[in-house]
């Protein structure tokens, strides 16, 4: 699929095809990170991204929703 395809469904509200195939080229889910949140650092394993786009880090068997933030490493 291009990417103008992708785009074209998003703009109609329908962002779920973008987001998977997202997904499936994103090196940060699976690894473990760091992000700078506020003045929170948080750290753990990316779990993947959620239907709003956020990234979800399990930190010490705690799962936490990145909504805005800084990727350290």
């Amino acid at each position: 699929h291009s990417f103008e395809l992708y785009l074209k469904k998003g703009k109609k509200g329908n962002c779920s095809a973008l987001l998977e195939e997202y997904k499936k080229y994103c090196i940060t889910i699976g690894t473990r990170i760091s992000v700078r949140s506020g003045k929170k650092i948080i750290s753990g394993r990316a779990l993947g991204i959620n239907q709003s786009g956020h990234i979800i880090i399990k930190e010490n068997n705690n799962l936490v929703e990145i909504i805005d933030g800084t990727l350290l490493k």
